[in-house]
C-alpha cells in the first residue's frame, strides 16, 4: 500500500507539474509564432499560371478521355521509353519490359505503372511483362523544379496506364535479390 502512495506522490509532485510547464511553454511559443505570422507581409501571388501545372492538368484530361484501342498500340522497347519518354506521350504503346513493384512503388521504365480495368500485379518484386496501354509523359525528366505530378505523392515524371498485361516472368523480391 505504501508503494502505491509513493508512486501517486511522485506523479502528483513531479509528472503533473512537468507536463503543465511543458504545455504552458508550447502554448506561449505558438502564440509568438502566430503573432509573427500576422506581422509578416503576405507574399504576392503569381500573376501567371504555372506551365508545369497546366501540363499535368492537360494530361489528366487526356487520361479521362482516353479509350483503349489495342489495335492502335505502337510497339516500343523499354530502351526507347527510357531514352525519350516524352516522345511517346499520349500514345497507346505495347512494350515488353520489367515491371518493378514495391512498397509505394510501381514502375516500368521511367514512369509510374498503374494497372487499370482489373489489371493487378502479382505482388512485390520485379516481373517481366508484355503490357499495353496509355503512356502519359508530358515533359522531360528534371525539366522543372516543381513536383512532377504523377505516381505516388506526385513524385514520378510520367505514368503508364496499363490496360492489358501478360506476365512472362514473375520474381518475388527474394528471387530478384538472389539472381
Amino acid at each position: 500500500m505504501s508503494s502505491a502512495l509513493v508512486v501517486l506522490a511522485v506523479v502528483l509532485l513531479v509528472v503533473v507539474p512537468a507536463f503543465v510547464l511543458g504545455l504552458r511553454a508550447a502554448l506561449q511559443h505558438q502564440r509568438r509564432y502566430d503573432e509573427g505570422l500576422k506581422n509578416k507581409e503576405q507574399a504576392p501571388r503569381k500573376s501567371r499560371p504555372d506551365p508545369d501545372q497546366e501540363l499535368v492538368i492537360a494530361a489528366g484530361r487526356l487520361v479521362k478521355a482516353y479509350v483503349f484501342e489495342p489495335a492502335s498500340a505502337v510497339e516500343v522497347t523499354e530502351e526507347m521509353l527510357c531514352e525519350a519518354p516524352e516522345a511517346w506521350h499520349g500514345k497507346t504503346i505495347r512494350v515488353v519490359a520489367w515491371w518493378g513493384i514495391g512498397f509505394e512503388y510501381s514502375s516500368i521504365g521511367p514512369a509510374h505503372a498503374v494497372g487499370v480495368n482489373g489489371i493487378a500485379s502479382p505482388g512485390r518484386g520485379r516481373h517481366k511483362v508484355r503490357a499495353a496501354g496509355l503512356w502519359v509523359f508530358p515533359r522531360a525528366q528534371g525539366s522543372s523544379k516543381n513536383l512532377p505530378g504523377f505516381g505516388h505523392l506526385g513524385m514520378s515524371w510520367g505514368e503508364f496506364r496499363i490496360h492489358e498485361a501478360e506476365f512472362l516472368i514473375i520474381q518475388s523480391d527474394d528471387e530478384a535479390a538472389s539472381s
